[in-house]
């Protein structure tokens, strides 16, 4: 875990004079027993109104209609907005957990109808259903318990990749782990799993004329149409779960692809990204802060390679939003309009945006007639002007970003970044030249580079040139634009990647459950086919008989399937961004892939029924 520091916080009311609409803190509090969040959420908003109601009219208020005081659970606060992904995942687990068990039912059951001589002659000699009950459930519980026990270690090795590849946006990630709650629960339903499906071929028998099984022709004779039907069913429900977390994926694989494509508003190729932080106690003065910026500047940009140079003091595209009131010369609020707040500021260099690759709407960028020693200007980006100044012009207009601040002027708009994430609409944001903004404001920043070609190549130069300015100044979070893009996407990739992972297991599993099945199939029906290869079918008949039959078992699977993955594509609608409606091609592409390796899956039976000596085959008929 990385170093913590704590300090406490104090608040001097002379610190900030009239800024009852400032509301940058968050407050943490436990209820009282027995209290819950909706009485909590009704006193807030009482005492809101008395805050409200205690503000001079010289003050800038505190409305509480505008700034409402919005209560919610730690956990949900920080667990939440994964939710929707968990949940799916959490799902994809228990789709891979049936089909596992369909599997261990199969073969259970197969087990079983080969065994109804065996349990009918000693159900002749006197055994009651108790005695093979225990024997059926014990062998069920043996196999359930060492294939759970094989799980449990096969997750310790998973869970540490997994944890090692999630990504820091994650949170508690660094939490997972197999404790003894985890072990007894995989234990228990291994051990349910073992226990069900070990007396479900009991009952199968149960029903079934064991006395049949002791004539002499019994034991090479068909599975009875019953054993069948139920080993079908259990096939096609496999595959219409594997059908279901494949369209989940691939739903996933396009929401990501999607993710992939969202233009944020600027230019990432060949741009070089560094961090820095200005000690207060070696810059106490602004002019100091702001020569400094400027230095590096000019020195980073007369370096070979580089096209532009610019400072900022946020990143995009995950920035924290900024909940200080502005105040919007002319603006008057209307019943459900837009509040007098702004999204997302920062400070910046002159070079800012076209080093960013940021388009120019209107207006003009800041430049040398932007010092401090200038009048106060500022940049809004299309939304804001859209927000505050719809069908006309922003230009000129004024805007005061808070009681520190002097009234700016609007010299220019430029077109939207996101800044609250690649998968949120963009908010209203402003920008200020950073030597208009106090020291404090500026201290710590982002060095932006756009380089003529590899970026990561001029990072010893760009070293060496802050060294000579400042040796003791850190350089941290060197990356390139595109990493920190592909850092953003990092949680649904990784959720993608888990995902598909467990869809492809899903696959494997059905087509060995399927293989498993027709294999038996074919044993069960060698006598058949050497009846009818002797009367003259011939070997591609017999594999077009079972492929058939495979593909029928396929086709009802991709049915049922396709109803579940329309129910998963309407859950999770809204919830992922990307997923709006289904897709068709995601469905057409999964259903085909999974009837490829249905066919596949009995290939290997079909063809081995194709080699089936007529004559051995009949010579006990």
């Amino acid at each position: 875990d990385p170093p913590e520091l704590w300090f406490p916080l104090q608040l001097d009311p002379s610190t900030f004079p009239n800024r009852w609409g400032n509301h940058f803190l968050y407050l943490m509090g436990r209820l009282k027993p027995g209290v819950t969040h909706e009485q909590a959420r009704r006193e807030l908003e009482m005492l809101a109104q008395r805050l409200g109601e205690a503000a001079s009219p010289n003050t800038h208020r505190f409305h509480a209609k505008n700034h409402p005081l919005v209560t919610a659970a730690l956990h949900e606060e920080v667990v939440g907005p994964i939710r929707p992904a968990l949940l799916v995942l959490l799902a994809a687990v228990g789709f891979v957990l049936l089909i596992a068990c369909v599997n261990v039912a199969n073969l259970l059951l197969a087990r079983a109808e080969a065994r109804r001589r065996e349990i009918a002659i000693r159900r002749a000699m006197g055994a009651g259903l108790p005695a093979l009950a225990r024997q059926l459930v014990t062998e069920g519980l043996l196999l359930a318990i060492l294939g759970g026990a094989a799980g449990i270690g096969l997750a310790y090795g998973a869970l540490r990749m997994i944890v090692t590849a999630s990504p820091s946006s994650l949170p508690r990630m660094n939490e997972v782990a197999i404790d003894r709650r985890i072990l007894l629960f995989a234990l228990l339903v291994s051990a349910a799993t073992g226990l069900f499906f070990g007396l479900a071929p009991l009952a199968q028998l149960a029903r079934g004329a064991l006395n049949d099984s002791l004539k002499p022709t019994s034991g090479r004779t068909t599975a009875t149409i019953e054993a069948n039907r139920v080993r079908a069913v259990l096939v096609i429900g496999e595959l219409a779960l594997a059908l279901v977390l494949l369209v989940g994926s691939g739903l996933m694989l396009r929401a990501f692809w999607t993710l992939q494509q969202v233009d944020i508003g600027i230019r990432p190729a060949r741009l070089l990204t560094m961090r820095l932080a200005l000690p207060q106690a070696v810059y106490p003065e602004n002019e100091k802060v702001v020569q400094f910026w400027s230095d590096l500047q000019q020195r980073v940009g007369s370096l070979p390679g580089v096209e532009s140079v610019t400072f900022m003091t946020g990143l995009p595209p995950i920035r924290r939003l900024n909940a200080n009131d502005t105040q919007i010369e002319g603006f008057v609020r209307q019943p459900g309009g837009p509040v007098q707040n702004i999204d997302f500021y920062q400070s910046v260099g002159s070079r800012y945006f076209e080093t960013m690759g940021i388009r120019l709407v209107d207006g003009r960028f800041f430049d040398d007639r932007d010092g401090q020693a200038a009048p106060p200007a500022m940049i809004v980006n299309e939304t804001m002007a859209r927000t505050f100044y719809p069908g006309r012009s922003a230009l000129g207009r004024r805007i005061r970003p808070s009681f520190r601040d002097p009234w700016r002027t609007i010299v220019g708009v430029v077109a939207d970044v996101k800044n609250a994430g690649v998968d949120r609409p963009a908010g209203t944001e402003i920008y200020f030249p950073y030597a208009q903004t106090g020291g404090a404001g500026i201290r710590g920043g982002v060095l932006v580079v756009r380089s003529a070609a590899d970026p990561t190549a001029l990072v010893p130069s760009i070293r060496a040139e802050i060294a000579r300015l400042d040796r003791t100044l850190p350089v941290a979070n060197v990356r390139t634009m595109d990493e920190v893009l592909s850092s953003a996407r990092s949680r649904q990739r990784f959720l993608t990647l888990l995902l598909g992972l467990f869809a492809g297991i899903a696959l494997v599993l059905a087509a060995v459950g399927t293989y498993g099945v027709m294999a038996y199939s074919v044993a069960q029906r060698t006598s058949e086919f050497g009846i009818r290869m002797a009367i003259g079918a011939g070997p591609g008949d017999v594999l077009r008989l079972v492929l058939l039959q495979g593909l029928k078992l396929g086709s009802v699977g991709v049915v049922a399937g396709t109803a579940g993955a329309l129910g998963l594509t309407r859950w999770v609608r809204g919830l992922v961004f990307g997923i709006d409606a289904p897709d068709a091609a995601t469905f057409a592409a999964t259903a085909a892939l999974l009837l490829g390796v249905t066919l596949a899956a009995c290939y290997v039976p079909a063809r081995r029924a194709t080699l089936v000596d007529p004559l051995e085959a009949l010579r006990y008929e």
